[in-house]
């Protein structure tokens, strides 16, 4: 059985991959200016690089999260996306529970750019599966807004914290 935070990451993609099937290739790749300078695509890729090197580094005990592909096909093809995040979810759901709990070192640039050796600092892969989930959710709430301002509808829970969508769940029921 899949652990559950590989379970809430894997999710928050198939729910990407069913909005992806929503728009149109132009939809996907459009900048809002003087929202975002990267269209949804930008922000996708930047999420999978993410993923992607977390997973691989489970393996080697280490992730450099400023060591990225930033693969343009997955900023600007859709279907690319959509394979990617794919293939993601499958690995996800493969993560055995003894590495989830294992110790991971993880670095990343926190400096405005110029630190030249970012720093390594000890976490775990489940610490780092909850910070996916987190980074994924404020990207996704940027494309959200990108959307909008294209004048489409992600949905109104695309982009959403788990703790807000409770919240919101919790004063329904008290109002309703």
């Amino acid at each position: 059985m899949p652990h559950p935070l590989a379970i809430a990451n894997a999710a928050y993609l198939e729910q990407c991959i069913r909005l992806l099937g929503g728009l149109t290739d132009d939809q996907y790749i459009q900048a809002s200016p003087p929202l975002s300078e990267s269209g949804v695509g930008g922000h996708l890729r930047h999420c999978l690089d993410h993923i992607r090197l977390l997973l691989d580094g489970c393996g080697r005990g280490q992730v450099d999260y400023d060591a990225r592909d930033r693969d343009c096909r997955v900023a600007f093809d859709r279907a690319a996306a959509m394979a990617a995040a794919t293939r993601l979810v499958e690995r996800l759901h493969a993560l055995e529970p003894e590495t989830v709990a294992a110790g991971i070192m993880v670095r990343m640039d926190c400096g405005d750019g110029r630190l030249r050796d970012a720093v390594w600092s000890q976490s775990t892969v489940a610490r780092e599966l909850q910070f996916m989930v987190s980074h994924t959710t404020h990207h996704y709430a940027l494309m959200a807004m990108i959307l909008r301002h294209q004048g489409l509808e992600p949905g109104p829970d695309f982009g959403v914290a788990a703790s807000t969508l409770r919240h919101r769940r919790a004063r329904e029921g008290l109002n309703g």
